[in-house]
This record gives structure tokens, sequence and C-alpha cells, in this order.
């Protein structure tokens, strides 16, 4: 059996968009430095939401 290993959270940032580029991405060039922290310290992952796929 597996242990419970913490608390788990679901954090939706709607209106946010992923992108590798960082010309022209308001994102990517502004300081959020506790966004920040958490993708440097947590694991996530990025959904497809537009498109085909939905």
């Amino acid at each position: 059996m597996n242990k419970k290993k913490g608390p788990l959270a679901l954090i939706i940032i709607d209106g946010w968009g992923h992108s590798p580029k960082r010309e022209g991405n308001a994102i990517a060039m502004a300081s959020k430095p506790f966004y920040d922290e958490l993708c440097e310290k947590y694991p996530q992952t990025l959904l497809t939401a537009h498109g085909a796929r939905v």
C-alpha cells in the first residue's frame, strides 16, 4: 500500500498560456517570484486547453 506523501494542490491559472519564446511574451517577461519559485521547487505539468485537443 502506498503511503500518503503530503498535501496536493491543483492550481489552475486561467488566462495564462505557455510558450518557450520570451520575446513578446508578457508572462515570461514579468516579475513573478512566487510563481517562479513554485515551478522550481515542485513538479508541474501543462494541459492543452485549445484547438482540436479540447
